[in-house]
């Protein structure tokens, strides 16, 4: 008891999510505490993904920045920018909002490399499905299907952009039918396996 007699307030559950809030705040480099196992999990990779894309877009922009190419420092300053949105976002417990914030910007990002590299024919077109997969382990499966449909619709809208001479790159020439095809076929089978390898995470 404290002086008078007064009994001190209970420590209640309100009060310890204040001091969780305020170990979230003291080190963003390692992953925010919650109290659920599920967003705890969800937490950890997020800011594995979110401090993997922070470090490589920083690599990213000095190498190119000593090969002088400011289309691709400006790419990957924009990748830097969201990586920290996310993890910030994280840190003030927005798992969903951040986990959107890292997919999308990493989106736009892969979409601007496709259109300053050699478009659809570009190497880089191997990590779309990797962030289909990356999706499949951070949302459930309403929101895993949403991603996936955008990137789809993406990759399809910049290829009809390449058949019709909209985005004109080194390689554009060489882009036919076939390709939308082909690409349709990987990002279908890209899906399947997601929703599965999340059916199979969830069971």
């Amino acid at each position: 008891k404290e002086r008078g007699g007064k009994t001190p307030p209970p420590f209640t559950r309100e009060r310890k999510e204040d001091m969780v809030m305020l170990a979230r705040n003291r080190n963003y480099l390692k992953a925010p505490i919650f109290s659920d196992e599920e967003q705890n999990r969800k937490a950890n990779l997020l800011h594995f993904f979110s401090t993997v894309q922070f470090f490589s877009a920083i690599a990213g922009i000095i190498l190119f920045i000593i090969y002088d190419v400011f289309n691709f420092i400006l790419v990957f300053s924009f990748m830097l920018i969201g990586a920290f949105i996310s993890i910030l976002l994280l840190h003030y417990g927005h798992i969903k909002f951040a986990s959107w914030t890292l997919l999308l910007w990493m989106l736009v990002s892969l979409m601007f490399v496709l259109y300053l590299g050699d478009g659809i024919h570009d190497m880089i077109i191997l990590l779309f499905p990797i962030s289909i997969m990356i999706a499949s382990i951070l949302f459930d499966r309403r929101n895993m299907i949403a991603y996936s449909l955008i990137v789809f619709l993406s990759m399809q809208a910049f290829i009809i952009c390449e058949l019709t001479g909209i985005i004109n790159n080194t390689m554009s020439h060489f882009t036919t039918l076939l390709d939308m095809i082909a690409v349709g076929i990987i990002m279908f089978i890209s899906i399947t396996l997601a929703s599965k390898s999340e059916s199979i995470r969830r069971s």
